[in-house]
């Protein structure tokens, strides 16, 4: 009984300490696409940063005055127009392992919409950074 116990806080120590770790970061898969979003904090950037090598695009949601932005609706289409990933970003970065392409990014915050053209390979990181003038309302 005793040793079902120190099990049992174990477990819940290691789920406590991982979720910590990401913070409110989103890890997931939509359409066969795996992605993340967070970047909220310090140690979720450290997280996502760690993560990078995994993913060939990131999306990044800022103010032209350099102030991160979150809680942005990311869209993503290919060439045909076809959306691959649609998300609500938990922050201000993204990161998606798209098939090689060419890609629109929408990012929408309040009711101002930003968009960016990548192409992306298989393997390295492209990146696209949208910027708003000021907060979006």
């Amino acid at each position: 009984m005793k040793r079902c116990l120190v099990c049992m806080i174990v477990l819940a120590l290691g789920w406590l300490s991982a979720s910590l770790a990401y913070g409110d970061d989103a890890f997931g898969v939509r359409n066969g696409i795996p992605y993340a979003s967070g970047g909220i904090g310090l140690d979720s950037r450290e997280a996502l940063h760690a993560k990078k090598g995994d993913y060939n695009l990131m999306v990044t949601l800022a103010r032209r005055d350099g102030h991160y932005l979150g809680g942005a609706t990311i869209t993503i289409r290919d060439q045909a127009e076809k959306v691959v990933l649609e998300i609500e970003a938990e922050g201000p970065w993204v990161l998606a392992k798209l098939p090689p392409g060419t890609y629109t990014v929408n990012a929408k915050v309040g009711q101002v919409t930003r968009s960016g053209a990548v192409s992306v390979r298989a393997k390295g990181l492209k990146q696209v950074r949208l910027t708003w003038n000021s907060e979006p309302a």
